[in-house]
């Protein structure tokens, strides 16, 4: 083993690697060593300590630089960086330019080595301070870019107070015609006599460039006569304009390229100063014509139909013939670019296609795009609000099921405060999707710790709406029929209509940003962001070639990192106007108000941990479903109560058991009841199939019992001939008789009643109207015979009995 050590600087900048990822490489491997760095204690690894891939970057760059040794790669010191134009000769806006860089790199390099801050909120957050630096916004590539290149430019060194490091690649030098002349220049005397009489040497005029041109192209012309060479020449005099005359062009290059386009029309033009002129002032009384309204609608139109976008549009519309004449002749067709649209054309009609976007995808679309209200959460107190949303997490972690380990991404479910976007609680759900009783959960977790909301919930629609569950039902009937939701306990309920209206929005997508670093992150859009190696490890665990305790965390492990992430993100100070540089458990606790949320007493918590319903006990017990899940109970009491209503209170954290009384909520009448044992179908073992049976054992056990006490009152067959008769009085005698009699004749009253409706609808069959409209009328018997003569008088009486014939 090697003794020489070496810190993370000197590996960062041997594999050229950011510092970065190479703490997070090393941050597992204790060191064994420090080493005095600048006075500071840093802390040393041995090369056969670093990861295999970091050795294998390493032995490539020992390749690249042709050293001996690794060891010669990380003990070699980079030369400080000089930029190609000294600072001391940079153009004033140069060096204004690099200082700006330096500020608004400045509190990236404090923010260098803190490993809890994932890359993407990184660079986020280097975006925002450029932005308040220069006063614009950059693309997180373009930011990328200037911060590698500082870093680079710096070579370990972390010396962020040297201002060349921030200089552009070719920064412009300073413009200063009264400098002294070297014994080289006195050649140039007169050009830079001609530089010093301007008003203003670092900004001239248009005609102050030109009087310069003219007296260039002179000079070099002089030098030609006197017999130099016209390369010499030539350079000597580009040398000095990108030396004394930077604001002509940034560099040299652009300073050649007009030299050569102006020289050629210079002398083509007999050497007159006007052929060098800008001629774009003199085009202006000469406008395009003008888009007509119904082209510009044409073009728009296309643009919105076609893929292709406004190039494609415009060529269709050209071939078309759609475009005003004028304007198809004014702009000819380039056969060198088909994607060619007039940048006047471009410029008019682009920020009307963009705002028109919207509207073509659809009513949705527009008012998400749309204006939007500012809502001042000081109108109101944390705790008086509660918002809860769920969302599938990037990713993947595993459940131990009796089949084996099963891989997901599961659901989260959160609850904030309104006011504050505090994180009060959340459920995490190995399923694919959450119903209500998930819901109902989260919310007696959150009570527990903080109590129930002064106002209510602020939700979406879909389940968090429809649920009854949750609200109770809305009909108007007797409340032993109404189930008990939280509306019982005096809240409100209120629906945003579009996701901008829930605060928690921005809540979960901040959470997401510190998963980006945990084990399983496979993206936000997973079919997009495509990480190849999660998707590996996925497959090999699906395919049983690996465990995925080696790539993923279980979900207790899962449970606990979210825990930490939670607590990470209430602990962190925001600057938005919900938390004013507060973190949100600050603000909470800021803006909580004088009144007290309300907590549930533990004697009264089964008013919310339980939801009550009225039930019936049936042929199997007490059944019922609540989404796609049966819960099923029985014993021997829901056996008494065969075929009877009964209160049940059903425990939303542990459906395993459930409480009964009956309809008048008795104390004396509650029991407990445990839920169905589950049965497999096919292979099931002989104490889960005894305890099965027991339990319909027990549910039974009453119905026979009652049988047999109520069969030894049978008095049927021979046994009857074994009773005495008894005698009865002449009151009761009379009583029975004329019971029997009423009974006799109403029997034969109904037997009439049959008869006269069977008469009627015989008679109504023959006139073609269908059985049972016409017996229950008083005076259907005199209306078909009135109805049959009149028909019979018309000849129409037996074209309907034959219709009816056929009809049969």
């Amino acid at each position: 083993m090697s003794s020489e050590t070496f810190t993370a600087a000197e590996i960062e900048q041997a594999a050229r690697r950011s510092k970065r990822s190479v703490l997070d490489v090393l941050k597992s491997i204790p060191s064994v060593h420090a080493k005095i760095v600048s006075g500071n204690a840093a802390q040393a690894w041995n090369f056969d300590q670093l990861p295999q891939r970091l050795k294998e970057r390493l032995e490539q760059e020992k390749v690249k630089r042709g050293c001996r040794s690794v060891e010669a790669v990380l003990s070699a010191r980079s030369k400080a960086w000089l930029p190609s134009v000294p600072l001391s000769q940079c153009a004033p806006a140069a060096v204004d330019r690099a200082s700006a860089l330096q500020r608004a790199l400045a509190p990236t390099w404090n923010r260098l080595h803190d490993l809890n801050l994932s890359e993407t909120e990184f660079e986020r957050l280097g975006v925002d301070d450029y932005r308040r630096s220069f006063g614009h916004p950059i693309s997180t590539r373009h930011w990328r870019r200037l911060f590698r290149r500082t870093l680079d430019r710096d070579a370990c060194a972390e010396n962020w107070g040297r201002l060349e490091i921030y200089l552009a690649e070719s920064p412009p030098r300073k413009c200063d015609g009264t400098r002294g002349l070297r014994s080289s220049q006195v050649a140039f005397r007169q050009l830079h006599d001609v530089i010093a009489a301007f008003k203003n040497a670092a900004t001239p005029s248009n005609e102050e460039k030109d009087y310069l041109w003219t007296y260039a192209f002179e000079h070099h012309e002089r030098d030609l006569e006197s017999g130099k060479k016209p390369k010499v020449a030539k350079g000597e005099i580009l040398n000095f304009l990108h030396q004394h005359a930077c604001f002509l062009a940034r560099s040299r290059k652009g300073i050649k390229l007009q030299f050569n386009r102006k020289f050629d029309l210079w002398i083509s033009d007999d050497r007159r100063p006007s052929a060098i002129q800008d001629r774009r002032k003199f085009n202006v009384g000469r406008p395009s014509p003008k888009l007509s309204k119904a082209s510009e609608n044409a073009i728009i139109a296309k643009t919105l139909q076609s893929g292709g976008g406004l190039s494609q549009a415009w060529r269709a519309c050209r071939d078309d013939g759609v475009l005003d004449a004028s304007i198809a002749e004014h702009y000819r067709r380039d056969p060198r670019d088909k994607s060619y649209v007039p940048a006047r054309i471009r410029k008019q009609l682009s920020p009307q296609i963009a705002m028109l976007d919207d509207p073509h995808h659809g009513p949705r679309a527009t008012k998400l795009n749309g204006a939007f209200i500012n809502r001042d959460p000081n109108t109101f107190h944390a705790g008086d609000w509660w918002q809860a949303d769920d969302t599938t997490l990037p990713a993947y972690w595993y459940t131990e099921d009796p089949d084996g380990p099963h891989l997901m991404r599961g659901q989260c479910l959160a609850m904030v405060d309104v006011r504050t976007t505090f994180i009060m609680g959340f459920v995490l759900i190995p399923q694919p999707n959450y119903t209500a009783h998930h819901i109902r959960n989260l919310t007696t977790i959150v009570a527990d710790t903080y109590g129930l909301p002064r106002k209510g919930f602020y939700y979406e629609k879909g389940i968090w709406k429809t649920a009854a569950l949750l609200h109770g039902r809305k009909d108007q009937v007797h409340w032993h029929q109404t189930e008990m939701g939280l509306r019982g306990l005096g809240l409100q309920f209120k629906h945003a209509k579009l996701p901008r209206g829930k605060v928690i929005e921005r809540v979960l997508g901040l959470l997401q940003n510190y998963i980006e670093s945990e084990p399983g992150y496979c993206g936000r859009d997973e079919r997009a962001d495509k990480f190849e190696r999660v998707q590996q490890h996925k497959r090999l665990v699906e395919n049983g070639k690996a465990h995925p305790s080696e790539f993923f965390l279980s979900e207790a492990d899962w449970f606990d990192r979210l825990n930490v992430i939670v607590d990470k993100y209430n602990d962190e100070r925001q600057q938005g106007k919900h938390c004013p540089d507060l973190s949100p458990r600050e603000a909470f606790q800021t803006f909580y108000g004088s009144e007290p949320c309300t907590r549930l007493h533990p004697c009264s918590r089964y008013l919310l941990a339980s939801h009550k319903m009225r039930v019936r006990s049936g042929r199997n017990g007490i059944s019922f479903r609540f989404g796609r899940k049966r819960f099923t109970y029985k014993s021997r009491e829901t056996g008494e109560l065969r075929g009877q209503d009964a209160i049940a209170w059903f425990n939303v954290e542990d459906p395993s058991t459930l409480s009964v009384t009956n309809l008048k909520e008795e104390p004396s009448s509650l029991f407990t009841v445990e839920r169905e044992i589950s049965v497999p179908a096919m292979d099931a073992t002989t104490e889960v199939l005894s305890a099965a049976l027991a339990q319909n054992e027990a549910h039974d056990s009453y119905r026979r019992a009652l049988y047999r006490t109520v069969s030894q009152n049978f008095c049927t067959g021979f046994a009857g001939r074994m009773f005495r008769g008894n005698l009865v009085d002449r009151k009761t005698f009379e009583a029975g008789t004329a019971m029997r009699d009423q009974e006799r004749r109403l029997k034969e009253r109904r037997v009439d009643q049959r008869k006269r409706a069977a008469a009627i609808d015989r008679k109504a069959g023959r006139l073609g109207i269908a059985p049972g409209i016409m017996s229950s009328r008083p005076d259907a018997e005199e209306g078909l015979d009135l109805m049959a003569e009149a028909m019979a008088n018309l000849g129409l009486l037996s074209e309907a009995n034959g219709s009816a014939k056929g009809e049969r």
